[in-house]
Order: structure tokens, then sequence, then C-alpha cells
């Protein structure tokens, strides 16, 4: 199976972060730069569910106790560039 590069992982996450600002008519550019829990409307829940949606378009499986969106040590939310990043070093290939 093909290793994914982190542009890949974040056009796909890009995509379906830029789907759901839509259907939640939030106007905003999405980027790699931009962190998606700090968009309005975004809670965790919603993101679960690009997680869940980023997963099935990579065939990959994410960790179910892996959550691509915040960084726990540094308390902080994580941009779509660093959750791309996570997701490489947590997810699983084929499962």
């Amino acid at each position: 199976m093909k290793k994914l590069t982190n542009e890949e992982v974040e056009e796909k996450i890009i995509e379906v972060v830029a789907t759901l600002c839509k259907d939640l008519v939030v106007d905003i550019t999405i980027d790699g730069d931009i962190c998606p829990g700090n968009i309005p409307y975004m809670t965790s829940h919603i993101l679960v569910t690009v997680m869940g949606r980023v997963e099935s378009l990579l065939d990959v499986k994410i960790p179910d106790n892996v959550y691509i969106f915040y960084d726990k040590k540094n308390n902080k939310q994580l941009s779509v560039k660093e959750a791309a990043d996570k997701l490489l070093k947590t997810a699983k290939y084929g499962e």
C-alpha cells in the first residue's frame, strides 16, 4: 500500500472541513494554517465526524483514543497541517 503524504492528508481534511463549513453557512477560507477547532460551530462532535470522513477518504484507521485536532500536552487546537502530521503518525493502513 502506498504511504500517504502530508499534502494528501491536508487536502482531504481541508476538503471535508470546507464542505461542512459550507453546510453550516460559515464563510471562511480553509487552508493548512487554520485550526478547525476554532471555527464557529465546529465543535468536537463535528470534528469527530470530520475524522471519520477523512478515514474513509484515505482508507486509514485513526485509533479510537486519538483526536487529531487537539494537543493535550500543550493544551492547544491544532492547525490542519498539524492534524495531518498527527494523523500520519497514528493512523493504521488498510484496517
